[in-house]
């Protein structure tokens, strides 16, 4: 953009150099406009055309001037255009055009701040997921091949206010604060919410005082790698065989199983029945009740059988993706 800006700015010093130039010979030599117009381009573009006619002594000497002038602006405008058309700057320009315009169009979308080895691996599960996002980066070869895989991105500071908007966060539905620096993943949780309070905001934390700063700052969640990694170095040592039957159990593939959240509606045939009665099981083929959520925001795991569905409620499902859609509709 910085590059793209001189460009503008040397042309319209070029055209001012015009302007000016044909103005003299107007003035100086009493000529019309077109005339001193096209006197003054042959004269700075050095194509040795001949004078619009006979030129007086004044006439010379300002015609000397507009060569110093004109032809130094010139030469250095059509090096650094050159330069930028060579450098590939146009297309890079362009495709940051057209990526915007796609950015500009998403509504309730997830904005990555960061996409180092944690956030990549977030940008990998929100796409599986079918999510629209855009991320946040300044690695240049980390955008080159987001964008090679067709990954809307900005290069650009999080941490700046102004980028945050070209990601449309006063849009978004969430944000994740993955920046390697704490004191960066402050400010971003700090700035978004204030943009936008019912942003959903997820940040990377290294301990617990940084947890507790990120979630004054406006983070709704911190996870902290160090020690989700450490406990799951602990349980694959300590329960081998559970975690692998985890990990198999929750994988990606169609006969996985996936964990989800599944809204009542008001009109829903569930509503006041048992989860006894309702026959969730048996009428989806296997999905599993692991909790309720209560339309007050109260979370009950494990509820009993004969615990009721009421209306608003939410139902926390374990189950294949077959057998969820089912119980959607069942819901619905």
């Amino acid at each position: 953009m910085a590059k793209l800006r001189t460009i503008v700015l040397l042309l319209m010093m070029l055209a001012t150099v015009v302007l000016l130039g044909a103005t003299g010979y107007m003035i100086i030599e009493d000529w019309a406009f077109i005339d001193g117009l096209y006197m003054t381009v042959i004269t700075i573009a050095t194509v040795g055309f001949r004078e619009v006619s006979a030129l007086s002594p004044a006439g010379r000497v300002y015609t000397i001037l507009v060569i110093l002038v004109g032809v130094g602006v010139m030469g250095f405008t059509l090096s650094n255009f050159t330069a930028f058309l060579v450098s590939g700057k146009i297309r890079e320009f362009l495709r940051a055009g057209k990526m915007q315009k796609k950015i500009s169009k998403l509504k309730r979308h997830y904005i990555v701040c960061g996409a180092g080895r944690m956030g990549y691996e977030a940008i990998r599960e929100l796409l599986l997921e079918k999510q629209d996002i855009v991320i946040i980066e300044r690695d240049p070869e980390i955008i080159q091949k987001l964008e090679d895989e067709g990954v809307p991105t900005i290069r650009g500071d999080a941490t700046d206010d102004e980028t945050l908007r070209v990601a449309g966060v006063e849009h978004a539905k969430g944000l994740l604060a993955a920046l390697p620096n704490d004191a960066d993943n402050v400010y971003v949780s700090l700035s978004a919410k204030e943009m936008n309070p019912k942003l959903f905001i997820i940040a990377r934390g290294a301990d617990n005082h940084s947890e507790d700063k990120l979630i004054k700052a406006g983070a709704d969640r911190v996870i902290l790698p160090y020690q989700i990694g450490g406990r799951r170095m602990a349980a694959v040592l300590c329960r081998p065989e559970i975690v692998d039957f985890l990990d198999v159990m929750m994988g990606k593939d169609e006969l996985s199983l996936r964990m989800e959240i599944v809204e009542v509606a008001e009109k829903s045939a569930l509503i006041e029945q048992t989860l006894k009665d309702s026959n969730i099981r048996r009428e989806t083929d296997g999905a599993l009740v692991m909790g309720l959520i209560r339309a007050g925001g109260e979370m009950i795991a494990n509820p009993t059988s004969d615990m009721k569905i009421l209306n608003g409620d939410q139902l926390l499902v374990l189950g294949r993706l077959d057998q969820i859609q089912k119980l959607e509709k069942i819901a619905s």
